[in-house]
């Protein structure tokens, strides 16, 4: 499976229709934010260095929407969470529990607050700036 970004939101949202982006810039709860969230996520882990992406999907497992693998080797799995429902992660806590998955870290961009919970770090979408191949 291989999912495409935009290299710019701003380009990604003009290529919606006339509703959709209108729906966009005022908010509506009833738009799907997910995708341009993972937009402007690949965007800038991209600028931050992250140069390998991947995306992971399967059967019993679920949808990942970030796999990365820093310089030092760790991987770090990025779920990206638009709505209120953030703690709400099936397939990152299904991959965290499966046997042979190494996966170092585990994030969850949300609209929230920083903290700590069952191995998950979660933390407000503006902090993604803040992280740094090393």
């Amino acid at each position: 499976m291989l999912k495409l970004f935009y290299s710019d939101v701003g380009l990604l949202t003009s290529s919606y229709g006339k509703k959709s982006a209108l729906g966009i810039l005022d908010g509506q709860a009833a738009m799907n934010m997910g995708g341009v969230y993972e937009n402007v996520v690949a965007q800038e882990l991209t600028a931050h260095g992250f140069t390998n992406l991947y995306y992971f999907t399967k059967k019993g497992i679920g949808e990942l929407d970030f796999l990365i693998e820093t310089d030092d080797g760790d991987v770090l799995a990025l779920e990206i969470k638009p709505g209120k429902y953030y703690r709400s992660h099936a397939a990152l806590d299904n991959a965290l529990n499966t046997d042979g998955y190494a996966i170092d870290r585990a994030i969850v961009l949300a609209e929230t607050n920083v903290f700590q919970e069952k191995g998950i770090t979660y933390l407000p979408m503006y902090m993604l700036s803040m992280l740094i191949n090393e």
